[in-house]
């Protein structure tokens, strides 16, 4: 199959690398901040407004550079199609992301990390994790990668694709998993809407919530507790991981019934200013 659309899977790999390097660059702007006793909270905020602004604006030029593509997708979505995916997430964390994720240990180093972002100017990290990351991420991810993946290879490798660099790229293996698989269900849901709208508020609910749960944890909460056992024990697990799963098999039948005229339609392989093979 000829690549017409950029990114390819090597470019997609080239874009992981381009994050890489911008998280290096932000490293000596940490330090200095540090150094200049700048609270920690501002030093994340602008940190992360570095590095994902200088990745999106390259590949932004890289995109627009082999396809003359300038803008990006927001179609219209009907307001169930947004419920119904919202509905999915919750669903999908509870059945799938959380029995994996808890397969990895929770050290008391990442909680102490995650809790020493607690202080006066702490809203500044919420700003950064539930609107600066969830954009500039989004428009990463399933914007520019996804969308140039879909219009090269299949639905399903392109998701994949997307999901596992989207994963890497946290650098700590909890949030790695949580992100990968989260990808895949956003992945999806903008591969069915072409809307960049959804998995951007999704996102940014998904880690409002990560986080307040993560912040609200106790100082005496022990690590080595199973999960079900915070949820009244495997039993009471057992039954709402089961009804989650219905309810999440429910919800995306719905979304593809939803948008099945348009799927029909081919609508979701349209390139969209995407220049014609040569």
């Amino acid at each position: 199959m000829n690549t017409i659309s950029y990114p390819n899977i090597k470019q997609s790999f080239g874009i992981f690398g381009i994050y890489l390097l911008s998280l290096l660059i932000s490293v000596p702007l940490y330090f200095i901040f540090e150094a200049f006793n700048v609270n920690q909270n501002v030093m994340i905020l602008f940190s992360y407004l570095v590095s994902s602004s200088f990745t999106f604006l390259i590949i932004h030029y890289l995109r627009f550079k082999q396809n003359e593509v300038f803008k990006y997708q927001f179609r219209k979505t009907p307001f169930m199609v947004y419920a119904l995916s919202l509905c999915a997430m919750f669903c999908f964390q509870l059945s799938i992301i959380t029995p994996i994720s808890s397969l990895i240990p929770l050290t008391n180093d990442y909680l102490d990390t995650v809790k020493s972002m607690i202080d006066d100017r702490y809203f500044l990290t919420l700003f950064s994790i539930v609107i600066i990351a969830p954009v500039m991420e989004e428009f990463i991810f399933r914007g520019i990668m996804l969308d140039g993946l879909l219009k090269n290879y299949t639905p399903w490798k392109a998701i994949f694709l997307s999901s596992f660099l989207f994963g890497l790229i946290h650098m700590n293996l909890i949030q790695a998993v949580h992100a990968g698989l989260g990808g895949v269900l956003f992945g999806w849901i903008y591969y069915k809407t072409k809307n960049l709208l959804l998995p951007i508020l999704l996102h940014s609910i998904n880690n409002f919530f990560a986080f307040k749960e993560l912040t609200s944890i106790p100082d005496d909460f022990d690590i080595e507790q199973p999960f079900y056992d915070v949820m009244g024990g495997i039993e009471n697990y057992l039954l709402m991981a089961a009804v989650a799963l219905i309810i999440l098999g429910l919800s995306i039948y719905q979304i593809n019934t939803l948008l099945g005229e348009d799927v029909k339609k081919g609508d979701e392989n349209e390139p969209i200013n995407v220049i014609k093979s040569q």
